[in-house]
């Protein structure tokens, strides 16, 4: 009685990437014109960048410790 659905890394990783540009473009619509208004937007602009590449830094990171612990092919982010 259980079915089970069954889905590819391509379709999961495609699917986890629409989400995340609909997430993106709800907030660049909706809060970064009210943001940009404020007296300072230099700091939502500033935070919003230095979240974008602490992201990078921290998936190179997680790749590097991967790649130095020999468990290079379970989770890798590319």
């Amino acid at each position: 009685m259980q079915n089970s659905l069954k889905i590819d890394k391509k379709n999961l990783s495609l699917a986890l990437h629409l989400a995340a540009g609909i997430i993106l473009a709800v907030i660049s619509i909706e809060l970064m014109p009210q943001i940009l208004k404020a007296d300072t937007p230099r700091i939502a602009i500033s935070a919003f960048i230095t979240g974008g590449l602490f992201f990078v830094v921290i998936s190179q990171l997680i790749n590097f410790i991967q790649s130095r612990s020999g468990d290079s092919n379970q989770y890798k982010m590319k």
